[in-house]
């Protein structure tokens, strides 16, 4: 608001600087958050979670209770101090948890709270701060309140496959339904069956930026909150997304810009999985129920290409011991050849794999989803696949 420019870029700064400390503050009471909730032993049975920290800063620790909300599907509740024994708190909740009406309940031990049905505010002396983690948590077991073990969310529409209609002017007629809140939320919309090119980490890798397709359409999303070592999905997958739309200024230029909240596999993309999984054990475990064709045999090359690749990943003679996901991995296989059309199925990766394991190039043990340890084996001696008993039985499939 201030008409004299530099004034403007002086006091700009200071509000960067501020918006910086803040957002430093917020991630070290998010690590310690979680640190503490590693420590409660009976974490996965409770429904609420209530927290307390006497170093916490007040201004930051809803932030901080929305995020381990979203992240773990339970309500938070956590406290910092105020003065003397007094602690105030904030609190984010989840469906089927109505946290003003069970505080409520709790209100002889509370100094006061305040709120709606998803977030409230509460102040509370410290020693009650243990009782009302108890009774919550004995309400919501007496009153069999569950939380969805799936999130759902209220889509209001799915944009079609004919996404230049959707254009900043219209992005611009949502705010005649504005304001938005806990009664009326930001119109909340689904993409599906969208490709994924690319994802950029951006913003210090706190968020990222993800790249699709769809049909002969490309389009790009930012989800923020989400670093990209945490997506559980890769290149190449196909998946369907819930979004918010709003519009992005930059360098004086309007475009419309899609906000992830959440995203899923595509339902064809999920059989797919799931069909290679079961096609996997059937064949490892002679069931006889398996239904392959000729694109998941593997040949010399898939076995060459596939080797290089694991030496430009793992160091040879090497245990490595951390969970590694096996869709990851493939993904970053068809990046390594360049090559998004492969013929390389989910089985066909895996059963590569097994066959190295089984002639000694590797050491190996995956449960399919996941591999659980590796090692590149040191080895002069040439290999002939024909000793193998994983491939020979390959070969002998009839399509």
């Amino acid at each position: 608001m201030s008409k004299n420019k530099k004034n403007a870029e002086i006091l700009a700064e200071e509000l960067s600087i501020y918006n910086r400390q803040r957002q430093e503050t917020e991630q070290e009471i998010f690590i310690q958050a979680e640190n503490e909730l590693s420590h409660i032993k009976d974490r996965d049975k409770k429904k609420i979670i209530v927290l307390h920290n006497d170093n916490w800063h007040q201004g930051v620790i809803g932030i901080v209770a929305s995020k381990l909300s979203e992240r773990h599907n339970k309500a938070f509740i956590l406290f910092a101090k105020d003065a003397g024994q007094v602690y105030k708190g904030s609190c984010r909740s989840v469906k089927n948890i109505n946290i003003t009406e069970m505080l409520a309940l709790c209100s002889d031990i509370l100094i006061k709270y305040g709120g709606h049905e998803r977030a409230a505010g509460l102040s509370a002396e410290y020693e009650n701060i243990a009782k009302l983690d108890i009774r919550l948590n004995d309400y919501a077991d007496t009153n069999n309140i569950e939380i969805e073990k799936e999130k759902s969310h209220d889509i209001e529409c799915e944009i079609d496959s004919d996404m230049s209609r959707m254009t900043c002017e219209t992005v611009r007629e949502f705010d005649m339904l504005e304001p938005f809140g806990n009664g009326n939320p930001v119109p909340l919309f689904a993409i599906l069956n969208c490709k994924i090119i690319n994802i950029v980490s951006i913003g210090d890798n706190k968020h990222i930026r993800v790249e699709f397709a769809r049909g002969r359409q490309l389009f790009e999303a930012v989800y923020f909150g989400m670093e990209a070592e945490a997506l559980r999905f890769y290149k190449y997958d196909y998946v369907d997304i819930a979004c918010n739309i709003g519009i992005n200024e930059f360098m004086n230029k309007e475009k419309v810009q899609y906000i992830i909240r959440d995203m899923r596999l595509n339902e064809n993309c999920a059989k797919y999985h799931a069909a290679q999984k079961q096609n996997y054990f059937d064949f490892i475990e002679n069931t006889g129920n398996y239904k392959f064709n000729k694109n998941d045999i593997p040949d010399k090359d898939d076995f060459k290409s596939v080797y290089i690749f694991l030496l430009s990943i793992f160091d040879k003679d090497v245990l490595y011991e951390v969970l590694y996901d096996l869709n990851k991995l493939q993904s970053e296989y068809l990046n390594h050849l360049n090559n998004s059309r492969s013929n390389m199925s989910h089985f066909k990766f895996r059963i590569i794999l097994d066959i190295f394991a089984e002639m000694k190039i590797i050491y190996l043990e995956h449960d399919f989803e996941n591999i659980i340890k590796i090692k590149i084996n040191k080895t002069n001696d040439k290999t002939d696949l024909n000793d193998s008993t994983l491939y020979n039985k390959l070969k002998l499939l009839d399509f």
